[in-house]
């Protein structure tokens, strides 16, 4: 099972609700897609990013947490600054918190390349285009 909903009420409630679901259902693995800046990510974030996204990247620590104590194997995906443009696969998966931008469809791959892969289970990742990639883009049309 995947999780990738967010916003509002959804960044807490919402996947609460999956992951006690998941649980109640005896289903085993949950990927969930959460953000930069959640967990010990906080520190990293700028004070401007802080206060535009503070609450939503506090319910989804909480959710992370949450998830963490659950019986599922989880993964969890900490995507960066999201971009609509097509995939370019430049992206890195990495233990360390980081910040930077990535496509929507780069965290739909990572999440179809991982979704079995044992070696994830129990663990969280930030996925963030790598340091050397230049990328040219409209930030009002294609960063969300």
């Amino acid at each position: 099972m995947f999780s990738t909903i967010g916003g509002k009420s959804a960044d807490l409630t919402g996947n609460l609700n999956i992951i006690k679901s998941a649980e109640t259902l005896n289903m085993q693995r949950l990927l969930l897609v959460t953000s930069v800046g959640c967990g010990d990510g906080w520190k990293y974030l700028s004070s401007k990013a802080k206060a535009l996204f503070g609450m939503s990247i506090r319910h989804k620590s909480m959710v992370e947490c949450y998830l963490k104590t659950s019986s599922l194997d989880y993964t969890i995906l900490r995507h960066g600054g999201l971009l609509n443009l097509p995939a370019t696969g430049n992206h890195q998966r990495i233990q360390l918190p980081q910040i930077g931008l990535v496509t929507r469809q780069d965290i739909a791959i990572e999440l179809s390349n991982i979704a079995e892969n044992k070696l994830t289970y129990q663990q969280t990742y930030t996925v963030i285009y790598s340091i050397n990639l230049k990328l040219h883009f409209s930030a009002s049309e294609n960063c969300h």
